[in-house]
């Protein structure tokens, strides 16, 4: 069955077998390439099987408490554990710096008293080269945006780095779309 399966899709199966040893089976298909597009997952369902799995733990940064709630609700509902918030750059540094486990996800609003979300996001960065640490997925969230500074900060030789950008106010579903984007993409380089 699986040879005439192979060969009706142009393909080819070879068999490899030892007497004691066992076999082993290969097979060949002439396949296009997937756009990158099309590689990125959307189903919300799956994105969340996915992440309940590989345990992904964040960290929300906003001044409004409002927003703690809504990142933080729809983060749980993706399957993320929010490890923490933080209600302005320098606590959001403050506490990245001195977290035992690693933070795979940190969501950023810009516009915050003490220090802005770009010195934290240049901070955090900084941090990660010193310490030698994967880079955590860092999301901006914030509104009121020129298109100049949302090209600053997804600049990846800038200071700040940001992987994402979403204007508040945001969805689950836009939410969802960036973080498995970028998964996706992690996955397969």
């Amino acid at each position: 069955i699986t040879k005439e399966l192979c060969e009706r899709m142009n393909g080819q199966i070879k068999i490899f077998s030892k007497q004691g040893k066992g076999s082993a089976f290969t097979f060949c298909l002439p396949v296009e390439s997937l756009s990158e597009e099309k590689l990125f997952l959307y189903d919300l369902e799956l994105i969340q099987t996915v992440i309940k799995r590989t345990k992904l733990n964040a960290l929300v940064v906003d001044d409004q408490a409002i927003s703690h709630i809504v990142l933080t609700n729809f983060l749980n509902r993706l399957g993320i554990n929010v490890c923490d918030v933080a209600e302005n750059g320098l606590i959001a540094y403050e506490k990245f710096s001195k977290m035992r486990r690693h933070l795979d996800i940190v969501t950023m609003d810009l516009e915050m008293p003490e220090m802005d979300g770009k010195q934290s996001a240049a901070k955090i960065r900084e941090l990660e080269k010193e310490r030698k640490l994967i880079p955590c997925f860092l999301v901006i969230v914030s509104g009121n945006c020129s298109e100049s500074e949302i090209k600053e900060c997804l600049d990846k030789n800038g200071k700040i780095r940001a992987d994402a950008f979403l204007k508040k106010p945001t969805s689950i579903d836009e939410l969802c779309r960036v973080i498995s984007e970028h998964f996706t993409r992690s996955y397969l380089s």
